[in-house]
């Protein structure tokens, strides 16, 4: 070996580990900023109706209302959500639930009735994992718009046909699949869809960081002017796909 390449390999040597500093001086986090990081693979849907893995259920818990919810100073204390006050017959078989007055969606549509009812019977429509929790009640796609509806202008009833406790059929309304979902707006996500939105939000160096931005860009500003001024202002559903590389919306009745 020569002096020369000796040297060169010294050198080498002793630049790499301040290298790897250099590395981190750059990803430093400033003084007066807290970075929290979260291992989200496992979302598969941010749907309350379909969403059944952790990470989904953290996000989903913070965007929609349930039926009803535990107190956050006492989580033995069941107390309403959406429903204002709730009532059970003598035989325990149904429940009817009073609409809190002046609630309202994200994209300021009024909370209806019918809203409550669409969301119940969709999540066992559309039978998707969580939807056992209402099947186990006795409620199916065959009999699920008989035995939850609107009976008021301010009230829905629930009629459960197993042998349950009323107990547990009201824990259930505060879990996730008993989300309030908008009636008059309605979105899917193609197979594909997700799929390009999962591998474009994704950065080796940052992780997911890029998917908030992502869903800024490609969804939430053309359905923000779709509910606000267009397609979707008289309501309608929406499907996200995927055309020639791109997000691509197409809008339905």
């Amino acid at each position: 070996m020569t002096e020369l390449t000796r040297r060169l390999l010294l050198a080498g040597s002793a630049a790499a580990p301040f290298a790897g500093w250099v590395r981190l001086a750059d990803a430093a986090t400033p003084k007066d900023t807290a970075v929290f990081a979260k291992q989200i693979d496992d979302i598969i849907s941010l749907d309350p109706h379909e969403s059944y893995e952790l990470s989904g259920g953290e996000i989903c818990t913070n965007v929609y209302d349930r039926l009803l919810r535990y107190e956050a100073e006492d989580h033995t204390k069941l107390v309403g959500g959406v429903a204002e006050s709730w009532a059970v017959s003598p035989d325990g078989k149904t429940l009817t639930f009073k609409i809190r007055p002046n609630l309202k969606f994200h994209s300021g549509a009024p909370v209806t009735v019918e809203d409550v009812e669409f969301s119940l019977q969709r999540a066992v429509l559309i039978g998707k994992t969580p939807a056992f929790l209402f099947t186990q009640l006795g409620w199916s796609k065959a009999n699920v718009k008989d035995l939850v509806k609107a009976s008021g202008g301010d009230t829905v009833t629930a009629t459960i046909t197993a042998d349950f406790a009323p107990s547990l059929v009201l824990n259930l309304m505060s879990s996730i699949v008993a989300s309030i979902m908008e009636k008059k707006v309605a979105m899917e996500l193609s197979p594909e869809a997700r799929d390009w939105l999962a591998e474009h939000g994704f950065d080796a160096q940052f992780g997911a960081r890029p998917m908030a931005r992502l869903i800024q860009t490609e969804l939430k500003k053309s359905l923000a002017d779709e509910l606000l001024f267009g397609k979707l202002k008289g309501g309608g559903k929406v499907r996200v796909e995927v055309e020639d590389g791109k997000i691509a919306l197409r809008y339905g009745n």
